[in-house]
């Protein structure tokens, strides 16, 4: 185990995770006893470290334990170090109540709360339209003084857009419930969303075909040659195969989305025991 290892669990992926504790990528109940092991190993009574190590570990253990039960779909015994009874829930409970009654009667409510959910409020980066929604140059319309000035701007913008290849889809899987984005939008009967996405909602255009896409053949014969390859049925192996793909990459997209949700979840409660902190300390300072 390395002594100077990066301890910020936000820089580790669900791959880091399994390789710190040295589990397959479809880890059992065992496995996970296994991992438990290695973080009571970690404990500064135990192991000497530093008790950042045995936080770390602590963290990463949680994670991968909200993955399994995810995966498994099945009521498991929560495990937690620390053992809790009534009194500490009504204990919590009691210490909550009376800050709220105190914030109901504070008279600055409103800034200790605006003050509060600026710098404690979750942004997701990577998703969202706030800068699409903010920018101006998605709705500007190009200058054209005649028809033909408008027929160049439709030409070069046709030229612009590409035709995607996608391979063979499962048709059930067509209903939008996925919580990752689809590839593909539209409003055909057979599209992923009937535009469920704003964003591709006001930018989509219609797709024409252009006569760079055409396919060029030298005979007649050729040409029927080809299309007979295009729709000749697959053959039942590859079919086969491309379904246990299918699976296999299904699987590992609930894994990365479960792993995903774990993490927001994880930083949710940490953030929630800050909120209540900082909202205690900020009245007793007013």
């Amino acid at each position: 185990m390395s002594y100077n290892m990066d301890l910020n669990i936000d820089n580790y992926d669900f791959d880091d995770i399994l390789t710190l504790f040295k589990l397959p990528y479809h880890y059992t109940e065992k496995d996970m006893k296994a991992a438990k092991k290695i973080v009571h190993q970690t404990h500064p009574d135990k192991s000497g470290l530093d008790k950042d190590y045995f936080f770390f570990f602590s963290k990463a253990y949680k994670l991968l334990y909200k993955v399994f039960v995810f995966r498994s779909k099945i009521a498991i015994k929560q495990r937690d170090d620390k053992d809790y009874d009534a009194e500490d829930v009504e204990e919590f409970e009691t210490e909550n109540e009376e800050l709220i009654n105190r914030i109901k009667k504070s008279k600055n409510f409103n800034t200790v709360f605006n003050e509060l959910f600026t710098n404690m409020h979750m942004v997701r980066e990577e998703d969202g339209y706030g800068d699409w929604l903010k920018d101006d140059n998605c709705i500007e319309l190009p200058k054209c003084k005649t028809p033909k000035d408008m027929a160049g701007v439709l030409s070069a913008h046709r030229e612009t857009m590409v035709l995607v290849k996608h391979d063979i889809q499962d048709f059930y899987t067509s209903t939008g419930h996925n919580l990752d984005g689809v590839e593909s939008y539209g409003s055909g009967l057979f599209s992923k969303l009937q535009y469920d996405d704003l964003k591709n909602a006001h930018e989509e255009s219609i797709i024409p075909i252009l006569e760079s896409g055409n396919m060029k053949h030298q005979s007649y014969d050729a040409a029927l040659e080809e299309r007979k390859t295009i729709t000749a049925p697959i053959e039942k192996k590859t079919a086969e195969n491309m379904i246990k793909q299918q699976l296999l990459l299904a699987d590992k997209e609930a894994n990365l989305r479960a792993f995903k949700l774990a993490k927001e979840t994880t930083k949710n409660e940490e953030k929630q025991t800050v909120w209540w902190s900082k909202f205690k300390q900020i009245l007793d300072s007013k």
